[in-house]
């Protein structure tokens, strides 16, 4: 699945698989609570810095991107 979320490129995609253990699941679940906790846990990540942060974070705020995702 390619999100097409600015700033991820694969590298940072094979990072999030790792980080989230390639369950897609858990990686959308980190942004079911709320923005701060996801913001807080992306960059905990490894090379994901303020801007890529804020990237996936703004992409998931978007309800058309949620409803994409979750198809």
């Amino acid at each position: 699945m390619s999100l097409n979320i600015d700033g991820i490129g694969s590298q940072n995609a094979k990072e999030l698989a790792k980080q989230f253990e390639n369950d897609i699941q858990k990686f959308r679940d980190v942004f079911n609570i709320n923005n701060v906790y996801a913001e807080n846990t992306l960059s905990r990540i490894r090379g994901f810095g303020g801007v890529l942060v804020d990237s996936i974070v703004s992409w998931f705020a978007d309800k058309d991107n949620i409803n994409e995702f979750d198809r």
